[in-house]
């Protein structure tokens, strides 16, 4: 079996948008790429490679016990240079999510490095599949299969201030509306009544101008967000790789991943929910994924999702079982592979992202965590207390960590 060469490219979302394979991401997402590099590690198999820009921490994995660090090889660009590249393996590009920039970087290396990478063809179809739109289309196929079910409508996608008005006079609020090109919390705004301010109206005439629409939806009175993580093969088949439960501040910006068993996961759920309507909403959201993205796509797939509290009943609550589709790997299922691979079955606790607007702040927060929650290992894996799974230095401001009790 071939090894991957994994590439941590967030905000790729932003890169399809732009087409191009010359596309340069903002500041703050190339500070996270460099800062988050290794995050791949964490979900990485077995002799798989990671490709960085600069390894700035060679022996990062030695503070971990062997049975919980990731048995990978990373591969530095500064570095391949100087690096012997005929004794590596062939490697299959895998970056966090598709996009022509990420593939012409693959490309790039391939041809002038002479690096031995198998790279993915880039699908005129992923343009598509990764806007908000196959979201839409994905909640009207759930829609259909569950007709007996209460299901949320369908969001509107708006190119006009026209079109706007007309659907702020013919519904209700509280609404959300976000930009196709966009995940995690971004690319959002609320409307709490139909009187648009002027921080909004600009929001809105920036979406249609950047990106030529933008979706409108009610908001929802929110219990809690979760996700399912799924792997498509490319071939119409789709698998259910487990559940992702997380948090989001007010925003709507994610926060954190909860690290815990996924049995754990199913009887919360199975609390609030009836088992058979929870069963009936993966299985439809399976047959939607087959539908719209089984033949084309061959990665990772996360349904964003929310459990919310019905407006005629707050005791009732129901499942919104399509709010974006991330298509490429997600956090979600790093917290899900920590926990089935390094983590003590006993732990729990979450997983974070966080970012520090100054030089050094990060680093003292690490050295802060490291002594308020004292790591331990037991039985070879993470039991309790603060491990970063990226290195922290001066120069860091983006963290990625968990912390278990």
């Amino acid at each position: 079996m071939k090894v991957k060469l994994h590439y941590f490219n967030p905000g790729h979302e932003t890169a399809v948008l732009f087409g191009k394979a010359n596309y340069t991401a903002p500041d703050n997402v190339r500070k996270m790429i460099y800062d988050l590099s290794l995050l791949p590690a964490w979900y990485a198999e077995y002799n798989d490679y990671i490709l960085v820009d600069e390894n700035i921490a060679p022996h990062f994995f030695n503070q971990f016990p062997k049975g919980s660090k990731p048995d990978i090889h990373i591969l530095s660009q500064k570095e391949i240079i100087d690096k012997k590249t005929t004794n590596l393996p062939t490697m299959i590009a895998t970056p966090w999510g598709i996009s022509p920039q990420s593939l012409h970087l693959f490309e790039k290396l391939k041809i002038t490095k002479y690096l031995p990478i198998e790279v993915p063809l880039l699908k005129k179809e992923y343009s598509t599949l990764t806007s908000r739109q196959s979201a839409a289309k994905c909640l009207d196929i759930i829609r259909e299969m569950l007709h007996g079910e209460q299901i949320p409508d369908t969001p509107q996608f708006i190119s006009s201030s026209e079109e706007l008005y007309e659907y702020l006079n013919t519904h209700e609020p509280p609404f959300v509306l976000k930009t196709p090109y966009s995940s995690s919390g971004r690319g959002i705004t609320w409307l709490s009544n139909k009187t648009l301010s002027n921080q909004q109206l600009i929001w809105i005439n920036g979406a249609i101008k950047k990106q030529g629409c933008f979706s409108i939806e009610r908001a929802y009175n929110k219990v809690t967000d979760f996700a399912m993580e799924f792997f498509s093969d490319g071939k119409g088949n789709i698998h259910f790789e487990g559940l992702s439960t997380f948090g989001t501040n007010k925003n709507g910006a994610y926060e954190g991943n909860l690290l815990e068993s996924q049995k754990s996961m199913e009887m919360y759920f199975e609390k609030y929910l009836q088992k058979d309507y929870f069963t009936k909403i993966k299985e439809a959201v399976t047959k939607a994924l087959e539908t719209i993205y089984g033949r084309i796509y061959n990665g990772f797939l996360g349904v964003d999702m929310i459990i919310y509290r019905d407006s005629d009943s707050d005791s009732h609550l129901l499942i919104h079982p399509c709010i974006e589709i991330n298509m490429r790997y997600t956090i979600g299922l790093v917290a899900l592979r920590l926990k089935e691979k390094y983590i003590h079955p006993a732990a729990k606790g979450y997983l974070y992202i966080k970012y520090e607007n100054q030089d050094k702040q990060a680093l003292k927060q690490h050295l802060h965590y490291n002594q308020q929650y004292p790591p331990q290992i037991k039985d070879d894996k993470i039991r309790m207390g603060y491990f970063s799974l990226c290195p922290v230095t001066e120069k860091t401001h983006y963290m990625a960590f968990i912390i278990l009790e």
